[in-house]
């Protein structure tokens, strides 16, 4: 009777040990939120930072107030021929090369050549002529010398963000942002395209295979896709209840090979984005950074794989047992962060730098 308990105890402690093994329902649901902010995100307008337009005339009376309480000796050297009002073309023209004209010396001719237009108090005072004696000229010379460079610095800045080819546009993160959610240029009007989605069509191939941040396809190539590896249910060992909600459970048990291509066409992709919050907010450069964040941190290590998404064993097959789960092969040779693994990750993180400029 004592040994039959043992081995009743015995039994009893192997199936307690099997299902705390195995994948809980709602396991996922912080991957599964994590990952909705991008197809959110993609849905919704966003913020791109004004640059602000050239204060030219601001920075002419600037440089006027400060050209013109210099000496007239100083001011003569701008002149090929004053009494004609032709400027000197360049700073070795006027004999001054290297003193530091080189960067705005269009600004300096054109500052003299106004001064000498201003011939009417009215006129003067508008374009910031100063009427100041000698003493009064030399005591706040030194001070309009400075507020003149500050000038000269802060215009330079504004032109370079101006004339900046690669500053990104509301369309541009418009199309990143969709790329991004879906492996398209756009949101889609009905059901995501698979083949974008996953990078290539998933055909019939295993799950554990497709489910895999990496550089050849079909894998985890969007944002959808990635949702449909942490929460598609399985097949005969699906987690129940589901691993993030009932809605993105999708529409065919997709388990190892079985139900591959039902599970990861256009249809269960659809169902499963339904399972997302409706766009909200304006998107803003922060708030793209802090989803790529926390998505990072929810990637976990084993001794030599990571993973986003719940892994016991094996792969990320779908079952209970094994995974439901995006997996990062060989971790420790991989990019830092690991999320730019994701292929659809790495373009964002580029785009931020540019936003974040501006």
């Amino acid at each position: 009777m004592y040994a039959l308990m043992l081995q009743l105890t015995a039994v009893l402690w192997l199936v307690t040990q099997t299902q705390a093994a195995d994948i809980v329902g709602g396991a996922d649901r912080a991957e599964h939120a994590a990952l909705c902010k991008f197809i959110t995100m993609a849905s919704s307008s966003v913020e791109v930072p004004e640059i602000p337009a050239l204060a030219t005339d601001e920075y002419d009376y600037i440089h006027m107030v400060n050209f013109s309480t210099a000496p007239e000796s100083w001011q003569n050297m701008f002149f090929e021929n004053k009494a004609a009002k032709k400027a000197h073309e360049s700073p070795a023209a006027a004999n001054v090369g290297g003193r530091g004209f080189e960067n705005n010396w269009d600004q300096w001719k054109k500052t003299a050549l106004a001064q000498l237009k201003a011939d009417t108090p009215a006129v003067k005072k508008q374009a910031g002529v100063a009427q100041l004696t000698m003493d009064e000229a030399a005591l706040a010379k030194p001070h309009l010398s400075h507020l003149a460079e500050l000038a000269d610095g802060l215009i330079a800045e504004l032109k370079a963000l101006q004339n900046g080819k690669d500053n990104p546009t509301e369309t541009a993160v418009k199309q990143a942002l969709a790329q991004a959610a879906y492996g398209d240029t756009a949101p889609p009007v009905g059901d995501p395209d698979s083949a974008k989605a996953f990078g290539a069509p998933p055909g019939t191939g295993n799950r554990e295979a497709i489910c895999e941040a990496k550089p050849t396809w079909p894998q985890a190539a969007s944002a959808v896709a990635a949702i449909a590896c942490v929460c598609n249910k399985g097949n005969a060992q699906a987690v129940s209840p589901a691993a993030c909600t009932s809605q993105a459970d999708g529409t065919t048990a997709w388990q190892e090979g079985t139900g591959t291509a039902t599970a990861t066409a256009a249809a269960s992709l659809g169902a499963i984005i339904k399972s997302c919050p409706q766009p909200g907010q304006r998107v803003t450069a922060a708030q793209i950074r802090t989803a790529i964040t926390d998505l990072g941190k929810l990637i976990h290590k084993g001794a030599t794989d990571a993973y986003i998404g719940s892994f016991v064993t094996t792969g990320c097959t779908g079952s209970s047992g094994n995974g439901v789960c995006v997996k990062f092969s060989g971790w420790n040779g991989k990019q830092k962060p690991l999320v730019n693994e994701l292929t659809w990750i790495r373009p964002l993180t580029d785009l931020l730098k540019k936003l974040e400029h501006l």
